[in-house]
This record gives C-alpha cells, sequence and structure tokens, in this order.
C-alpha cells in the first residue's frame, strides 16, 4: 500500500470488486475490525487489497513462498508502520495479521491440498508467532466467514491479476486529482452502458472509426 486510500479509492474499490467473493467476505466484517483499530483505521477497501497483493505473491511463487512468509510479514509490518510511527506496534501487528488471516481464509477455499493445507497453515503461524491481544479471536472471526470453495483456484487461472487494477486505479485518482486538484471528487465505475442500440465501454479508446461520417446539422 503506497499511500492510504481516501474516499474516491475506497469508491474505485467497493463498485469494482462489488460481486468478487473475497471483498464480499472482508466487507462482512471489515467495518468491524475496522474499529477495533482505533489508531490504524484499515478499512475493508484496504484490507481487500492488502490481502489480494498477497495472494498474488503467492500464486507467482507457489511452494517457494513458504521460506517467504516470516519476511513478507515483516515487510507488511514495516510498510504500515511508515505511515504513522505513533501508532502503537501492537495496533500493525493487529492489521497485517488480519491481512495475513484473510489470505489464509482464501488458500483454504482450494482444493489443493497444499493451498488448503500446508499453506494455510503456515499462514496462520506466521499470525501466531507475531500475535497481538486476541489474535485467535480475531482469526476464529474471519474463518467464520464463509468463501466458496475454488475461489483460490479461480484466481490461480485467471490470466491477469484482478489486483492490477489497484495500481491502475491509484494512477487514475491521481491524475484526476492533477488535473482537478480543487474538485471534490466522486468516482463512478460504469462497466457496460446500453444507449439506444450502441455499447458504450469505459476504457481506453485509441484508434476510433465512426460507422457513420460525420456531416453538418442543416438549419
Amino acid at each position: 500500500m503506497r499511500q492510504r486510500f481516501q474516499n474516491a479509492e475506497i469508491e474505485f474499490v467497493s463498485e469494482y470488486y462489488a460481486d468478487n467473493e473475497l471483498y464480499k467476505a472482508v466487507g462482512s466484517i471489515g467495518a468491524q475490525l475496522e474499529a477495533e483499530l482505533s489508531e490504524f483505521g484499515l478499512c475493508p477497501e484496504e484490507c481487500f487489497a492488502e490481502t489480494m497483493e498477497l495472494l498474488s505473491l503467492i500464486s507467482e511463487k507457489g511452494r517457494d513462498v513458504l521460506d517467504s512468509l516470516p519476511s513478507l510479514w515483516l515487510g507488511k509490518y514495516n510498510e504500515f508502520r511508515r505511515f504513522d510511527r505513533r501508532v502503537s506496534p501492537e495496533e500493525h501487528r493487529k492489521a497485517v495479521g488480519i491481512v495475513f488471516c484473510f489470505a489464509a481464509l482464501a488458500t483454504d477455499s482450494s482444493r489443493h491440498s497444499f493451498y488448503r493445507y500446508q499453506l494455510s497453515e503456515e499462514l496462520m503461524s506466521v499470525v501466531a508467532a507475531n500475535k497481538f491481544e486476541g489474535w485467535d479471536d480475531t482469526l476464529n472471526r474471519i474463518f467464520s466467514v464463509p468463501l466458496p470453495d475454488g475461489w483460490f483456484d479461480s484466481l490461480l487461472e485467471q490470466q491477469t491479476w484482478q489486483g492490477d487494477v489497484i495500481s491502475r486505479m491509484s494512477q487514475h485518482v491521481d491524475n484526476m486529482h492533477r488535473l482537478a486538484p480543487n474538485a471534490n471528487l466522486t468516482l463512478q465505475i460504469v462497466k457496460e452502458q446500453h444507449n439506444s442500440g450502441c455499447n458504450q465501454f469505459m476504457g481506453e479508446v485509441k484508434n476510433p472509426k465512426f460507422l457513420t461520417p460525420a456531416e453538418d446539422e442543416a438549419i
């Protein structure tokens, strides 16, 4: 997480990932977990993005990720600490622990024994090794949230990791702020829009071709 999410980033994630099962899982108890982090306040959208980033590294490394888990935890802890070193280490341990617990929930949905059993157990072991007050209760609450069987497998099968959208989101919002620094931005995501027989899609348009030549309207 390069920076804390503002309203535009939160709205982007909540609308773009509204149908994502992991986002739904995080959102079901995310607000309550955020309220418990009275100093750090990891919102559900940040938690989801951080979990997806960790899952991306897991999918890239496969079995090799096991040796990297302690360093990944420490790297995320230091990253969170840089935002505000006045926040207690206990809060930062809990914030990172929540992300690792949701990652374990995701890998536990896999039908592959390595991810479902060995990796999930190792993720929880890292949380236990860096335990915070009430860590076992937090873990149990997160694991009480339903996630469909095979969800993580569908993530592995994707040609493009969904989490890449987060970086594009940050760049897009930065550009909007740069073009209109004093504007009160509200970001709305349109996946598909139908208008009188023509389809409109959000996204970059390169070398457009017009089916009907432009003509001056008769007055």
